[in-house]
């Protein structure tokens, strides 16, 4: 989600032929802190932005979110202020072995402050993930990770030719065994790793919401979305029934777009898709994550989803019909009705509150229901109503 993504204080651009150079620097860290939605502290591991003003450079979790456009050349400095090795490996992404952050067959960057940068050319858009590939199953899991974003040269789109948006949020779907990250010098067999912590963008439960996390819009948006799974396990996304998602990418790689109500994710994989709001919506994403050894559910998240109706069909035909007092108490007036029909009032999430016969004319109605805002609809024009 744009607002989500961290902007780089230490970006140089210079003018390329199919895109911009651009430079950062990353720092990782095996000192991170965080709380735990059920009040238990542990300790993450994580890559942060390496500011040189600053004499103690954080780490996030999930890492920053590194977006550039298609064609870039990048740059990526990586200084590593921690006891032990680590790369970034950069998941999905077309680049030569030098680049690619796997130890064996490129390069490891020692702890204790040494230094390495990643080059390469940003060739695909999609959505892509990087992590660490130092001893992986454990890095990983104690937080080395963050998404990694190239946009299409035509902008508010998945791909060039597809996914067009108007809003756009990226959520990374993570894990964690909380008795790891209390104890990670110590976490024990490697195939005893159960997750028992499910994470929307680093966050869990009500944080969520709190954290804007949150899909907000009218009916008249087109919701962009940018998945990605970094956890161990299979992560489940159900969508509210009234927006309409369409899958638009996968891997990181175009496909023919589908529309589905349900995206069933494993390890490493990502999505780019649009949703199109049918009608007003309070409702929420379901995120379930299971286990992949036994396929239990083991977490649930919730996104919520708060679609409105747009400024301008809530004003739509307003000069035809007359009401007052508005706001009103408990009864309107209703004048200048152009012909006999059904009207209906519902609130803002589209739930009906009265319907009744009106007649041409002037029309007097009883209206017993809370403090709040309306919309009331007859023969294709609305108009807003107010309950003080």
């Amino acid at each position: 989600m744009k607002n989500y993504t961290l902007i780089f204080s230490f970006i140089f651009s210079l003018s390329f032929l199919n895109g911009q150079v651009k430079e950062v620097s990353l720092v990782s860290k095996m000192n991170g802190q965080k709380t735990l939605i059920d009040g238990q502290d542990i300790v993450f591991w994580g890559y942060g932005i390496d500011d040189p003003s600053s004499q103690n450079n954080k780490i996030f979790l999930p890492g920053p979110v590194l977006r550039f456009d298609v064609g870039d050349t990048v740059i990526i400095h990586l200084r590593n202020d921690s006891p032990e090795d680590h790369t970034i490996h950069w998941h999905g992404l077309d680049v030569d072995q030098a680049n690619d952050g796997v130890p064996h067959t490129s390069t490891s960057v020692n702890g204790g402050g040494a230094e390495f940068t990643y080059t390469f050319v940003c060739k695909e858009p999609g959505t892509y993930i990087y992590h660490c590939h130092v001893l992986t199953t454990l890095h990983l899991a104690m937080g080395m990770y963050g998404i990694f974003i190239i946009d299409a040269n035509t902008e508010n789109q998945i791909y060039n030719n597809s996914g067009k948006y108007t809003k756009e949020y990226n959520y990374l779907f993570s894990e964690l065994n909380s008795a790891w990250n209390t104890n990670a010098l110590s976490p024990g067999p490697f195939y005893l790793y159960e997750a028992d912590y499910g994470m929307v963008n680093g966050w869990a439960g009500p944080e969520i919401k709190v954290k804007n996390q949150s899909i907000t819009g009218d009916i008249e948006d087109s919701i962009g979305m940018r998945l990605a799974n970094t956890g161990y396990g299979r992560v489940e996304t159900i969508f509210p029934k009234d927006l309409e998602v369409k899958v638009y990418g996968s891997d990181g790689r175009e496909v023919n777009s589908f529309v589905t109500d349900t995206i069933q994710m494993f390890p490493g994989e990502r999505f780019g898709v649009v949703g199109y709001p049918q009608s007003t919506i309070n409702d929420s994403i379901t995120v379930n994550y299971y286990d992949l050894n036994n396929d239990e559910l083991y977490f649930t998240n919730y996104i919520p989803v708060d679609i409105s109706p747009t400024s301008s069909t809530i004003s739509q035909n307003l000069e035809t019909l007359i009401l007052y007092p508005n706001p009103f108490d408990s009864q309107i007036t209703i004048d200048n009705i152009p012909k006999n029909g059904t009207a209906t009032i519902t609130d803002l999430n589209g739930k009906e509150v009265w319907q009744g016969d009106l007649k041409k004319g002037q029309n007097q109605i009883q209206l017993n229901v809370d403090k709040g805002i309306y919309v009331l609809r007859f023969g294709g024009m609305q108009v807003k109503v107010v309950k003080e």
